[in-house]
C-alpha cells in the first residue's frame, strides 16, 4: 500500500492557498490572468470578471480581453 498522505495534504494546502489568493483580490480589488498565447487564450480570475463587469469564464480569446481593457 502507497502512502498518500502527502498528496492529501499538498492538495489541501493548494484549496487554502486558492481560497486566500480569492479573498486577497476581492479585498483588494485586484484580478488576475495568464495567456497562452499559442492557441491565444487568456483565462482570469473571477475578481478580474468582476472588475470588467463581465460573466467569468475559463479561456477567453484574447482579441475579446483586449477589447475589455481598451
Amino acid at each position: 500500500a502507497r502512502d498518500i498522505t502527502p498528496l492529501h495534504l499538498a492538495q489541501q494546502t493548494l484549496r487554502e492557498r486558492e481560497i486566500t489568493l480569492r479573498r486577497t483580490q476581492v479585498m483588494a480589488k485586484i484580478g488576475s490572468w495568464t495567456a497562452t498565447l499559442s492557441s491565444r487564450r487568456i483565462r482570469w480570475s473571477e475578481e478580474t470578471s468582476s472588475i470588467l463587469e463581465t460573466q467569468w469564464e475559463e479561456g477567453v480569446n484574447v482579441d475579446r480581453f483586449i477589447a475589455f481593457i481598451h
